[in-house]
């Protein structure tokens, strides 16, 4: 858009965007299936294609389920093809991988889930090749000597990581104004499968609503 006028450019103009479809009440127990397909350019969807296929269906308590997806993206990667350098061959980010996470929610917005996702990482070419290094232009001509990309330095990395998440919230409006508190627990765990790198995060919100003028 420019001076509030909108500007078609050939970019613009590419089909591109996403298809979901969804079957609910599968088997007749509130079984639900979806598949969803996405590309930026329907011309040619190979180039960048991705696809997530979800399973939910209830657990073994009230309000739970339990849920399987598994899914495939690619991308092209910001950190290894500089908007700047137009030269550089594009570098993609492709993502496969499976997720499997159980939900429970009670009360107003109480809910805890955990999470365990498998995935594999590549780095790839136009024509799907692995890229191990990030490619440099230096005096005109192209030098693979840049930074890995990828951790394990081979262009493709696998990793497994859990998820919680508990939400604890009996905030109301009373009066115009919010009463109540907000608890939110938060941990993920990471490894790296090839080389074994470890991370553990965990952060804790607690958001308490007061009325003006008390405390």
């Amino acid at each position: 858009m420019k001076d509030g006028v909108p500007q078609v450019t050939r970019q613009s103009l590419i089909p591109g965007g996403s298809v979901e479809l969804t079957h609910e009440n599968l088997f007749g127990d509130s079984q639900s299936l979806s598949l969803s397909l996405s590309s930026s350019d329907w011309r040619n969807p190979a180039a960048d294609l991705g696809y997530q296929l979800s399973y939910t269906e209830p657990f073994y308590a009230p309000n739970t389920t339990r849920n399987v997806q598994v899914f495939n993206t690619r991308k092209m990667s910001p950190v290894f093809t500089p908007g700047a350098e137009s030269d550089v061959p594009p570098v993609f980010v492709d993502r496969f991988g499976a997720k499997a996470w159980t939900s429970h929610t009670g009360g107003q917005d109480n809910k805890v889930e955990h999470n365990l996702l498998l995935q594999q990482i590549s780095t790839v070419d136009e024509n799907g090749q692995a890229v191990v290094k990030g490619t440099k232009v230096a005096r005109g001509y192209y030098a693979d000597n840049g930074p890995p990309t990828t951790l394990s330095g081979t262009g493709k990395d696998t990793s497994l990581s859990y998820q919680g998440f508990a939400a604890m919230d009996n905030v109301q409006f009373v009066n115009g104004n919010q009463l109540g508190t907000r608890m939110l627990l938060q941990v993920r765990q990471a490894g790296q499968v090839q080389r074994m790198i470890v991370r553990f995060e965990t952060s804790m919100v607690i958001d308490q609503r007061v009325p003006h003028g008390r405390s």
